[in-house]
């Protein structure tokens, strides 16, 4: 997730392709947490928001952002809880199977 797969090949340069198909899956969680955030960030209500995120992967991000900032969130807070959900991420992206 730190985007060093180069120092990582140059000595497992067989791991190619599963480090770039997770790197994809990385993307694209990361896209589409960035897609249900834009759209349910600015819910005044917290039962509402709730109901809008809870099912969603990595929602727990979300709430953790809503709770240290409200609704006074901004994309940076955004990338840096993302950046900080490492473990968590790559534990979801294990049990489904990666």
């Amino acid at each position: 997730m730190l985007g060093e797969e180069d120092e990582l090949l140059a000595y497992f340069p067989e791991a190619k392709e599963v480090i770039f198909e997770l790197k994809s899956k990385i993307s694209q969680a990361y896209t589409d947490l960035l897609e249900v955030w834009a759209e349910h960030k600015d819910i005044q209500d917290q039962k509402e928001f709730a109901l809008k995120v809870k099912g969603v992967p990595f929602s727990g991000i979300l709430f953790s952002l809503r709770k240290q900032h409200g609704q006074n969130q901004s994309i940076d807070d955004f990338k840096r809880a993302w950046r900080a959900s490492e473990p968590a991420i790559l534990s979801y992206l294990k049990r489904k199977g990666f």
